[in-house]
Parts: C-alpha cells; sequence; structure tokens
C-alpha cells in the first residue's frame, strides 16, 4: 500500500493536468524612465576591419546598473562617442555580457541540420525543471530584471543574435507545461534598439520562433529561443552629468556630428579641434573633441562642444575644423565625409560629399559658415537604407549590388558597390548611409531600385532578400518610404538582377 501511494505521487507531480497557469508579474523597470534614450547604433573595430556592430549587452547591462544604483541614467538622445565615460562604460560591460555567457551561445550553435531547432524553441517555454521560462519567472517574481539573450533562427552562425532586459511577463491561460494556449505567453523587455517603448516578445509554435507583438513580420525580430542571463553581476555605472541648456536666443553647447569616409582619423596624438568664430567675440578653441580616441571609417560620431562662455545665438559666425597632423611619412590622414552642426534642434550647417574635405599634414583647417535658421525645411539630406538576408546570402568580392535613386524631375544618382565588396550573410542585417547629392524634399524621391552585378551560368550568385526598407532623413524630416518584406522578397540571380520601387512619400 505505501509503495503505492508514493507511486501516485510521483504520477501526480509531473502530470502536466495539475500545472497552474503561468500568470502575470511586472518589476518597476520602466524603458521610458530607465532606459538609455539613445538606440543601439554604436559600432567598435575589435581588430583590424573586423568590427562589431551593436552594444546591445552593454546597454542592457548599463541600464540595469544604474537602476539598481537607483541613478538617472544619462539624458543624451544621442549615441555617445569613442573615447567618452559612457562608452568605455558600455563597452567594458559589452564584453562581460558576452563572456559572461559564452557557454550559452556556443551551446545554441550545436545545431545541426536544425534537428534541435524544436528543442531550443520549448526551452524558452518550458516552465518547471530548468527551463527558461521558469528561470525568468523566478527572477521577475523576486522584483528584479534579468537579461536575456536571443538566438536567431536558421544558422545560428548568421545571426545578429540580441539581447535585452527582461522586465515583465504575462501567462495568460498558459500554464508553463509546453501544452495548450502557448500563443498566450508575452514576456516584457526593454530593447536597445527601441528606447522608450516596451517591446513585448511572444512565441509562434507553429514557426518556432519568438518574434514582437507589434511587429509580427518583421525578419529582423524574430528568434529561435532565448537564454536566462543568470551571471550579471552589478557594476555600479559612471555618474555622467548633464550638459548645460542652451536657450533660444543663447548657445552654451552645440552638437557636432561628423561622419568618417574611408580614411579615418587615428586619434591619440592626432585629433581635432573646433574653434567657434563669432561676429563681434573673440573666437572660442576647444581643443581634442575626440578625446585622443580613433574615428573608425565609413561611421558617424556625435559629440557635444561646450563653450567656454555662452553667446548669443546670432553672434554664431562660422566654425574652424582644424587637425593635430604631423606631416611626413606616417602622417595621418583623415576625410570627412559629413558634417553637421545642431543648437538645441535647429540645424546650423550641413555639409555632406566623399569627402567634403581631407585633412593631411599639409592641409589641417577647414572652417565653415554658421547659418541661423529654421532646420525644418523639410529637406532630406540622406537615406537609411536597410536590408534583411534571406536563405541566399550576396557573395560579395565581384557579386554586389548597386543602389539608384530616381527623383521626379527625372533625374538619378547612382550609388555602385553600396555593400563595398562585403558579402551578406544568410538571415543577417544590414544598414547602409547613403548621402544624397543634393538637399530635396522627401515628395520629390520618386523610387528607388536595387541592381546586383551577378553573372550567369554555374557559380553566379544567387541572393535572397528579404527585408527592404529606406527612410529619408536631414532637415527636420524623416520618413520611411520604402519598406517591403517577403519570403524572400526578392531572389536576385544571373538572369534577374533588378528590383524597383515606389517611394511613398504622401
Amino acid at each position: 500500500m505505501k509503495r503505492f501511494f508514493s507511486s501516485c505521487l510521483l504520477l501526480l507531480a509531473v502530470s502536466p493536468v495539475l500545472f497552474s497557469q503561468v500568470g502575470s508579474r511586472s518589476t518597476a523597470f520602466r524603458p521610458e524612465v530607465h532606459g538609455l534614450k539613445f538606440v543601439n547604433s554604436l559600432q567598435v573595430e575589435v581588430i583590424n576591419d573586423v568590427r562589431m556592430s551593436g552594444f546591445c549587452g552593454g546597454m542592457v547591462y548599463t541600464a540595469l546598473d544604474y537602476y539598481k544604483a537607483r541613478k538617472t541614467v544619462p539624458s543624451q538622445t544621442y549615441a555617445p562617442a569613442n573615447g567618452t565615460p559612457l562608452y568605455t562604460y558600455m563597452w567594458g560591460r559589452q564584453r562581460s555580457s558576452v563572456i559572461d555567457n559564452i557557454d550559452k551561445w556556443t551551446e545554441l550553435f550545436v545545431n545541426p541540420f536544425g534537428w534541435r531547432t524544436s528543442e531550443f524553441f520549448n526551452w524558452g517555454l518550458q516552465g518547471y525543471g530548468g527551463g527558461r521560462l521558469e528561470e525568468l519567472k523566478k527572477e521577475i517574481d523576486k522584483g528584479s530584471p534579468v537579461p536575456l539573450g536571443l538566438f536567431k533562427p536558421g544558422d545560428g552562425g548568421a545571426g545578429p543574435h540580441h539581447q535585452v532586459l527582461a522586465i515583465g511577463y504575462n501567462g495568460g491561460r498558459y500554464k508553463g507545461d509546453l501544452g495548450a494556449y502557448k500563443e498566450d505567453l508575452e514576456i516584457m523587455v526593454y530593447d536597445p534598439n527601441f528606447p522608450g517603448v516596451t517591446k513585448i516578445l511572444k512565441p509562434n509554435p507553429a514557426a518556432n520562433i519568438f518574434y514582437y507583438k507589434d511587429d509580427p513580420g518583421n525578419a529582423r525580430c524574430q528568434w529561435q529561443t532565448y537564454f536566462v542571463n543568470k551571471k550579471y553581476n552589478y557594476t555600479a555605472p559612471p555618474t555622467i552629468a548633464a550638459g548645460p541648456v542652451s536657450t533660444a536666443a543663447e548657445v552654451k553647447e552645440l552638437l557636432l556630428e561628423i561622419r568618417t569616409g574611408g580614411d579615418d582619423l587615428r586619434g591619440g596624438n592626432d585629433n581635432l579641434n573646433v574653434t567657434l568664430n563669432f561676429k563681434t567675440r573673440p573666437s572660442q578653441t576647444i581643443s581634442n573633441v575626440n578625446r585622443s580616441a580613433r574615428w573608425i571609417g565609413n561611421y558617424t560620431e556625435t559629440v557635444p562642444v561646450r563653450l567656454l562662455t555662452p553667446v548669443p545665438l546670432n553672434e554664431l559666425k562660422s566654425i574652424t575644423l582644424s587637425t593635430t597632423f604631423g606631416g611626413g611619412i606616417g602622417g595621418d590622414n583623415w576625410n570627412m565625409d559629413a558634417v553637421r552642426v545642431l543648437h538645441n534642434d535647429q540645424e546650423l550647417l550641413w555639409r555632406s560629399s566623399s569627402p567634403v574635405y581631407r585633412f593631411t599634414g599639409s592641409a589641417k583647417t577647414l572652417t565653415l559658415p554658421l547659418t541661423v535658421n529654421p532646420s525644418a525645411d523639410g529637406k532630406a539630406r540622406e537615406l537609411i537604407v536597410e536590408f534583411v538576408t534571406g536563405g541566399d546570402d550576396l557573395r560579395g568580392g565581384n557579386d554586389n549590388v548597386d543602389l539608384t535613386i530616381f527623383y521626379k524631375d527625372g533625374s538619378k544618382q547612382l550609388v555602385k558597390n553600396l555593400n563595398k565588396g562585403a558579402g551578406l550573410g544568410g538571415g543577417s542585417y544590414k544598414a547602409y548611409t547613403v548621402i544624397l547629392n543634393r538637399q530635396v524634399p522627401v515628395t520629390e524621391i520618386k523610387a528607388v531600385a536595387l541592381a546586383t552585378t551577378f553573372g550567369g551560368g554555374i557559380g553566379g550568385d544567387n541572393w535572397n532578400l528579404d527585408v527592404f526598407k529606406v527612410a529619408a532623413r536631414g532637415g527636420g524630416a524623416y520618413k520611411v518610404i520604402v519598406e517591403k518584406e517577403g519570403t524572400p522578397l526578392k531572389r536576385f540571380t544571373g538572369s534577374d538582377q533588378y528590383y524597383m520601387v515606389n517611394a511613398t512619400t504622401d
């Protein structure tokens, strides 16, 4: 009798019928209050020409550090420049977020022929026996936000994988038993790619993916599974003082955006000084605005330029950029492809070319006028072009993609080799900034076309494009003018190399 009773207890303990519903719980973390205010758009060059794009783990760790320290997060809405205290801190936390969980990431790469896809997906739904959902609930139920690692579906080597901060959950009717109503589960997260909003991660059991509730078809935001980062350790974050607030009539600080082209700014002893020239007052020079840090090629850095003494807005005359380069063999050269100066949200200067100016040991100074006019003229200065590659990659090398912009007046702009010879792996996401050769109202952009340079025959390349998005930006304007997706949206081959989309500008 005793043996029978014990067996019944064991049966009851594992029976799914006895699972209670997962329930609902939230922490006090609010992305609009506790999350960092800028988009995860940072890049760092790890070794020569090999870059890490995005500091998602570093931003998650940093936001959580400030939250636990009960300190207000930095107020800046632009990504910090290399060499600044916030950038340095986040980069350190980024490394920690990856190293802390190298075993978790490595485990998910082991999925030959996709045999473990369902298993990995179900880990995120398992509310018992050490499942990811059980681990997540334990942390959230204690009131503690917890970092998550998100792993892309398909070939795990393709990425891009991601990190977010779980701040709550709602199980709906789901019991955490891998049974009915899996699709009810919602995990609330802070995602550094979407500052100021709460994203909701949901499972799609039919496709074995997790996705965002407000954007279910976006391949960029789909993951095979997640893991709970239980190795996060608190570190005291730096105190970042807010800059002085300029008024409409008085300038205390300007924002300087500079895009480096194909030749970098070395840093060290080769740096950038900024001089502000005024109509009736003495000039002010702010030295080493790059803080001796390197500014990598084909990347935009944003730095505040704090005036030594505030001046009236109408005193601004021009800005002088000067480098400290030495000449001769080994001297630095730097291509500046774009420069923008902002006072609050007012655009005082915008120049773009390839390059605007090449600084060398003998050409070290450039002066540009500052214009005090409203910046919201509605004219686009650049396009942000985004690709998500599907199951067949873009090879690169001799197999590349060109972009053509068509304007309503009949003119066009051709950008050859948009990918700069680099391959785009299956499942990868890539964004490019295309400087327009003239400033135009967004409504004057008629269409955008892609053309590949593939050769045909045996060995010719094919490319599956799943997502194509284009946004026009500048002059107070930001508008998505192309947003298309499919599986694939377009398959480029040796005999089918062209894809054109009309712009939506109304």
